[in-house]
């Protein structure tokens, strides 16, 4: 979380004290996976022959729980892409496809990159779908996210940050 955004948080919650209702707007919001490991290109797999993995991951830590009488109303915005090591760049990435799977919920798709040759550095970030599935960054630890990556991959192990972006919006009713 940004400082401007625990600001906002933090002025919604003293407005809660003085039993007031308040509406605050966040602009601008991340919450990063660190180091997500992704397998190497499958064994057997020939030198520039294109592949897909798919891996699964958990947000570890999200941002301070909200309390109770304080409602989020935020949507995903953007995915960043940040390789930490194992690949000289993400130029190998041809396709990207980020899902979410609440517990108890069907999987939903925020990301679904189709590109082709690519010119990424070591992070790229993308837009999410029109119409993102409504995820709340203080919950998102609970949920299953699935990442499908199409391209020549490394023939090693590599990491990436995952970071989702957001806005939206944070109110409070006495």
């Amino acid at each position: 979380m940004n400082i401007r955004t625990l600001a906002l948080v933090l002025a919604v919650s003293a407005l809660t004290q003085a039993c007031v209702q308040a509406n605050a707007e966040i602009p601008n919001m991340e919450v990063t996976r660190q180091d997500v490991a992704l397998q190497p290109a499958p064994l057997g797999t020939k030198a520039n022959t294109e592949a897909t993995l798919v891996q699964q991951f958990k947000y570890e830590k999200t941002p301070s729980p909200l309390p109770t009488s304080i409602t989020a109303h935020m949507h995903a915005t953007e995915v960043t892409f940040t390789l930490k090591k194992g690949a000289p760049d993400l130029s190998f990435i041809h396709a990207a496809k980020l899902t979410v799977t609440e517990p108890g919920g069907r999987p939903q798709t925020v990301l679904d990159y189709k590109g082709g040759d690519a010119p990424f550095a070591s992070s790229v970030t993308l837009p999410v779908l029109a119409s993102p599935p409504a995820l709340n960054p203080w919950e998102v630890d609970a949920s299953t996210f699935e990442l499908s990556v199409t391209g020549i991959l490394p023939q090693t192990e590599w990491f990436l940050d995952v970071t989702l972006g957001y806005t939206g919006s944070v109110s409070y009713s006495p």
